[in-house]
């Protein structure tokens, strides 16, 4: 669905999208790393891994856009 939605936006619209979310991904590993063992394991756990997939998903996605 995004990708349809990102298909019909300019090259710089999709860079500052893809920048929005690579700075919220990193807001949030930053908030996640600050709190470290201060949240139960189970949210810590939860966390270590969304934000894994997400920067692997996001990888894929620049590159995607760079060849």
């Amino acid at each position: 669905m995004l990708s349809i939605f990102i298909n019909t936006l300019s090259k710089e619209v999709e860079k500052m999208i893809l920048i929005l979310f690579a700075i919220i991904h990193i807001v949030i590993g930053c908030a996640f790393i600050y709190t470290h063992g201060k949240l139960p394991k189970a949210i810590s756990t939860f966390a270590f891994v969304f934000l894994t997939m997400s920067c692997l998903y996001w990888g894929a996605v620049l590159i995607n856009f760079a060849s």
